[in-house]
């Protein structure tokens, strides 16, 4: 008997639930309204490196249908309890990831792999990008594309340098691979590989690394928790292609069959 799509989207949704990358996650209410208040505000630990369009104050924000239901505005900030991701639209948007990776494969389109979660999601797009060059694809090894000797040090929001490790670039500082929400690690690589004459056709990405491309006009593509209001946002106003709904900072595990969805809609098989 022949697994169906719709078998393949039931299964998923029960992995998501159950692992909470969906459903009742781990992010609290209050959470998300604070970041939706603080976009809002333009504060720009929370923007994303996203041109954020001034119709998007706050009462429109916590209005908003786009935002995949992060918040709502009957939710008072005090409010205890979980928020909630619905499952059924990150299986659409994380179809369309995959068949848009594909596409790029396709195209011979150039990619980069970067992550501001470097525990819970660098392990995501180092198979994907595996799977890519299996695939005959294009990955942006920045090494390739840089003088020896670039600096890629930044000083802003968060200070630290770009480094690629595994083909996913991240925000290392002190000796360590470490969250951020800064954009300004993509402005610094992605502005140093167009004086080089490099410019990614499309960036896998997520927080300000997803924020910063498509801001430039960059095709990107990226993942978003229930508190990250900004990548919501650059959809609706179609800087990024698809954000993926789901909690983005859970043990490596829980992504597994997450990987093997999206390869599936790519048409790619992982690397052995």
């Amino acid at each position: 008997m022949t697994t169906t799509s719709i078998d393949l989207d039931t299964a998923l949704i029960n992995w998501m639930n159950e692992c909470k990358l969906t459903g009742e996650i781990n992010t609290d209410r209050s959470s998300n309204i604070t970041h939706l208040r603080l976009l809002a505000s333009r504060h720009p630990g929370y923007t994303f490196g996203v041109a954020i369009d001034e119709s998007w104050d706050e009462r429109a924000l916590l209005g908003s249908s786009c935002l995949a239901r992060p918040a709502s505005a009957r939710t008072p900030p005090s409010s205890r309890g979980r928020a909630s991701i619905d499952a059924r639209l990150t299986v659409k948007q994380l179809a369309a990831y995959g068949r848009r990776l594909g596409e790029a494969v396709e195209r011979d389109e150039l990619i980069l792999f970067a992550t501001a979660h470097p525990a819970g999601l660098s392990g995501v797009y180092a198979t994907l990008a595996s799977a890519v060059r299996k695939a005959g694809g294009r990955v942006c090894e920045i090494a390739e594309h840089l003088e020896r000797g670039t600096s890629l040090k930044v000083k802003g929001i968060d200070d630290g340098e770009v480094w690629q490790i595994s083909s996913v670039c991240m925000r290392y500082f002190g000796g360590s691979l470490l969250h951020t929400h800064s954009p300004q690690f993509a402005e610094v690589l992605l502005s140093k590989l167009a004086k080089r004459g490099t410019v990614p056709d499309l960036v896998v990405a997520d927080h300000g690394w997803a924020g910063a491309a498509g801001a430039r006009g960059i095709a990107t593509i990226g993942i978003a928790d229930s508190n990250d209001p900004a990548l919501f946002v650059a959809q609706a106003q179609g800087s990024i292609e698809v954000c993926v709904p789901m909690d983005d900072n859970l043990l490596s595990y829980a992504y597994e069959p997450v990987i093997d969805y999206i390869l599936t809609h790519a048409g790619i098989t992982r690397s052995s």
